[in-house]
């Protein structure tokens, strides 16, 4: 949830449109910034959204009126897609063509939330539970979105950190190798393609980090 306290001597009405502005760093680059939500009290569709990156899945915009002049607006926010670091912008206009600015850098970033997982009901052999490996669905998305570039190549990294960090699924420990390595082979993301549509199970995919921890191209 987003807030902020706005003063507006003339009233709510007095707004001709509020704009919150996301997904940048940087009031400058905000400012352009295709990704906003914009209220404008004077038009039949109060609450407008731009996003070109399909990164918002829905928005919840409520204000709260202090007295006649003070307000909060909020928005609640419900994101689609990884998004790092980000400054918001809120800028208000009002009907003197007067306009007001809030500002506030590294705000927010944005890890899809994890998805409660659909186990089969029927129990498992006792030799088969250790070798089992559960991984959230929403990896899966995200495994997806980087094998067709969605997403780069460093936020697909800091989701299998994630996972590792959390400890839902366990790598044995490994010794890198001192010299690093740039990129991330074409195979391995062949893989997360694979391994996205169901096609390799979870060990599979593992072996393909195991293999990015080993040359050092991941680091944990």
């Amino acid at each position: 949830m987003l807030s902020f306290n706005l003063y507006e001597y003339g009233g709510i009405n007095n707004f001709e449109h509020v704009t919150l502005y996301l997904d940048e760093t940087g009031i400058s680059k905000l400012r352009d910034s295709d990704t906003f939500i914009r209220y404008e009290p004077h038009k039949s569709d109060l609450v407008q959204i731009s996003d070109l990156d399909g990164k918002i899945s829905s928005v919840n915009f409520e204000i709260e009126e202090i007295d006649a002049h003070t307000f909060v607006l909020n928005f609640e926010i419900k994101f689609s897609k990884w998004i790092g670091e980000s400054d918001v912008l809120l800028h208000a206009w009002n009907m003197d063509r007067r306009e007001h600015e809030i500002f506030y850098s590294e705000v927010f970033e944005v890890n899809i939330p994890r998805e409660i997982i659909q186990i089969d009901p029927e129990p498992l052999p006792e030799s088969e539970i250790e070798s089992q490996i559960h991984v959230p669905n929403w990896i899966k998305s995200t495994a997806q979105w980087w094998s067709t570039e969605e997403i780069t190549d460093d936020e697909f990294v800091k989701t299998i950190e994630f996972l590792i960090r959390e400890e839902i699924i366990n790598i044995s420990e490994t010794q890198p190798e001192t010299q690093n390595s740039d990129e991330i082979p074409e195979w391995v993301k062949k893989n997360a393609e694979w391994w996205a549509d169901g096609s390799i199970s979870n060990n599979e995919f593992i072996n393909s980090i195991t293999y990015l921890i080993e040359k050092n191209i991941i680091r944990i």
